[in-house]
């Protein structure tokens, strides 16, 4: 049976996504992804027999009708039998039923067949991973997040004609202040914008970088990690992907593809970790 999230059942998605992708998921975890994390209800959709959640396709959906589409997942003892095409079909009616205009993913490769197949969507091929290794580290004390003025960091924009997320003050807050388990830092060019990192053992990554001059901003934030590398992400000759380049950070691979499902298909995409959930 396809049927829509009913309040109890992350217990059991918790369970199938353990199965699937082999990462442990807490309940506090699921809350703060599906309850908080956007700015309206998720669509979230399962495929239950006898009892038992099989297979599961949901979007986190944010300001301006744009959605992440998460967790497309079946059952590895259940897949081959269709589940896959229904639950995407299913996905697809709901976001044209809530009027959703553009949808963007980062799915594993069956799941992505499934999405441009039975969902209209499109291959952007795969996301620019780039790094630059830091030879010189100063002492620097990063802020959390948690002590901004996040009204103020709301008011930088970067200037973008581009698909993307609102950094609006309740996104800020909701993205990185009341996450669960990791822990944001940002630094601000007064009067020009902001950066967020993360920093993992002796890894710094640039999650975001809000303002009119991204590559400024990213090259003040060189100066200041404290790690062996500095790690961002992009999608492949945006104009973030060229400030990263520009502010000397060397494109090393492409781990992850990239596919959305727009209304203007002109249109191209601003994308950075922040737009994504495990990030």
């Amino acid at each position: 049976m396809i049927r829509l999230y009913r309040r109890g059942d992350e217990t059991q998605i918790n369970v199938l996504f353990k199965t699937v992708f082999q990462k442990e998921r807490t309940v506090e975890e699921w809350r703060w992804k599906y309850e908080t994390l956007g700015a309206k209800d998720p669509i979230i959709v399962v495929y239950e027999e006898n009892g038992e959640i099989l297979g599961h396709a949901a979007c986190i959906i944010f300001e301006d009708s744009v959605a992440e589409r998460v967790d497309i997942m079946v059952h590895p003892e259940h897949q081959g039998k269709g589940i896959y095409k229904r639950i995407v079909k299913r996905l697809i009616a709901e976001i044209e039923m809530r009027n959703i205009k553009n949808v963007y993913g980062f799915p594993a490769e069956v799941a992505k067949k499934a999405f441009i197949k039975y969902g209209g969507a499109t291959d952007l091929g795969n996301i620019a991973l780039l790094v630059a290794p830091i030879l010189v580290r100063k002492n620097f004390n990063w802020r959390s997040i948690k002590e901004a003025n996040l009204e103020k960091l709301a008011s930088y924009n970067t200037d973008l004609n581009s698909i993307h997320i609102k950094r609006s003050e309740e996104f800020l807050r909701k993205r990185y202040v009341k996450h669960p388990t990791n822990k944001y830092y940002f630094y601000e060019v007064e009067g020009e914008g902001y950066a967020v990192v993360r920093i993992n053992g002796n890894k710094t990554f640039l999650i975001d970088v809000v303002g009119n001059q991204p590559k400024n901003i990213i090259k003040e934030v060189r100066k200041r990690v404290t790690t062996r590398f500095l790690i961002s992400w992009a999608v492949k000759n945006s104009d973030f992907y060229k400030d990263l380049k520009g502010a000397k950070l060397f494109h090393i691979k492409s781990p992850m593809p990239i596919v959305v499902r727009q209304h203007n298909i002109d249109q191209t995409w601003h994308l950075t970790q922040a737009d994504v959930d495990s990030f």
